[in-house]
Parts: structure tokens; sequence; C-alpha cells
């Protein structure tokens, strides 16, 4: 399968907090780049819905998301749940807060991972 991403994505766990307008749900990041993030989670929603996604950095900075569904995955199977984290892939809408700390993040891992 050919890659549809424009830009690289990288390897990072980020505890976030997820929902409507409420940020109810849990889950982590396993991946994020400049334009998107997978999404650890247990959680889901219909594929192109907009979700809020935000998580804290020290200091209390908070990075906050507007993202848009993409595509999910989700199984009741044991074993592809043991094999496979269930989550979904988000494409990122905009930022609400922590835009210029987001992508000073994603510029430390290009420099770290080439």
């Amino acid at each position: 399968m050919a890659e549809k991403r424009l830009t690289g994505r990288y390897p990072k766990k980020i505890p976030v907090k997820f929902g409507f307008g409420n940020l109810y749900e849990n889950g982590e990041t396993e991946n994020i780049s400049l334009t998107g993030m997978f999404v650890n989670a247990t959680a889901f929603y219909a594929t192109r819905t907009v979700i809020k996604i935000e998580y804290t950095l020290p200091k209390n900075i908070v990075v906050g998301i507007n993202g848009e569904v993409r595509w999910k995955r989700e199984s009741s199977s044991q074993w592809i749940q043991t094999a496979k984290k269930n989550g979904f892939g988000i494409r990122i809408v905009k930022f609400y807060s922590g835009e210029q700390i987001y992508k000073e993040m994603i510029k430390e891992l290009q420099d770290i991972l080439s």
C-alpha cells in the first residue's frame, strides 16, 4: 500500500484526552506528524467526525487540537487486540492552543531520527 502522507510520522507516546465538548476519553498517541496522529484508544468516533484532542506539557502548557477522524482500527478479537492496538487516525484540522510547541516537537523528532 502506498504511503498517502505528505509529511513524515514519528513514534511518540503522549497521554491525551479527547471528546466533543468535554474531554472525557483517554488515550495515547502512537505516532505524530505535522498533519496528524494515531491515537491508541478504546473509544471510537465515526470517520469524518471532528473531535478535540488535548495534552498537557510541564508548566501546564496545553496543546489543543481539533482533528478529523480519518480511519479507525477496532477489533473484538482478543488476538488482534494484542497484535495491533485499537485506535484511530486523526488529520489535524486546526490548533486552538500550543501550535508552535507542537511544531517544535516535530522538528526535534525530525532532527533526532534523521
